[in-house]
């Protein structure tokens, strides 16, 4: 019996040397990677929320070849749970990259998102020629939607395009009388404005998808001439609603009275 558990103890100590060696000796940091993430300053450009960084990438301790730094980034949601990935980037040892990380928060729920990214740094063990890896990860949040005044370096805020309902007025173009309806926007440069009209028994009259906006901020206006673009028919008087909305957005609505001159 004795004989037995000898022979098994000693089984047990190879298998945990054995291990060991495919096993990177103890916890390291990044920057004994040679590995650094810096994060630049957020922006909005074209509707869509930008997160910025520089990766500087480096080799792992005791590696002699195959070195290499792989970066990917995830987004989760209020709750935690991930709803967006951007695709693998590589970078050379030594080099360094500016990567960006883009999406757009209109339509999502407010909250605090956060974004993680990960660098996984490998490189070929000396004495065993093994690839190891170690992964580092860094954890931005973003302010969607809240009111939350957190400037701290890890918080950013996602601003979120907007569109509302402006004005109405009925103008003199191309020889009738039409109306002119007018929403103003905000942080909504790239987007396009959508509009569309519906007669109080809910079919859809007329709609528009406009054109590509080239500032952030300001007003768009849309012209009906009263006509119904199913059947050439020119409408009446009356109380329509106007639904409209940004491109990715969510719909908005309002009822307005248009008057279409010599039809009530």
């Amino acid at each position: 019996m004795r004989k037995l558990l000898k022979t098994l103890l000693a089984a047990v100590l190879v298998g945990a040397m054995l291990f060991a060696l495919c096993m990177p000796s103890h916890a390291i940091k990044a920057n004994e990677c040679g590995t650094y993430l810096t994060k630049n300053p957020s922006y909005n450009k074209d509707g869509k929320f930008y997160m910025s960084f520089d990766i500087q990438a480096g080799r792992p301790p005791n590696t002699s070849a195959g070195y290499t730094s792989l970066v990917n980034a995830k987004l989760l949601n209020p709750s935690g749970q991930q709803i967006l990935s951007w695709g693998q980037v590589e970078v050379s040892p030594g080099a360094r990259k500016t990567i960006n990380y883009a999406t757009s928060y209109s339509g999502r729920p407010a909250g605090t998102y956060t974004i993680a990214v990960t660098v996984t740094s490998r490189g070929k063990e000396y004495n065993t020629g093994k690839t190891i890896s170690w992964d580092f990860t860094w954890r931005y949040t973003i302010n969607h939607g809240t009111s939350s005044s957190n400037s701290s370096n890890n918080n950013s805020t996602a601003v979120t395009p907007t569109i509302n309902y402006h004005s109405k007025e009925l103008v003199h173009y191309g020889g009738t009388y039409v109306n002119k309806i007018t929403f103003s926007y905000s942080n909504a440069k790239g987007k396009r404005v959508n509009m569309a009209i519906y007669d109080s028994s809910g079919r859809k009259m007329n709609g528009y998808l406009g054109d590509q906006l080239f500032s952030s901020n300001g007003t768009y206006s849309f012209i009906w001439s009263g006509y119904n673009s199913n059947n050439g028919y020119r409408c009446v008087s009356d109380y329509y609603t106007i639904e409209y909305y940004l491109s990715g957005g969510n719909t908005k609505s309002v009822k307005l009275y248009l008057q279409v001159p010599g039809r009530g």
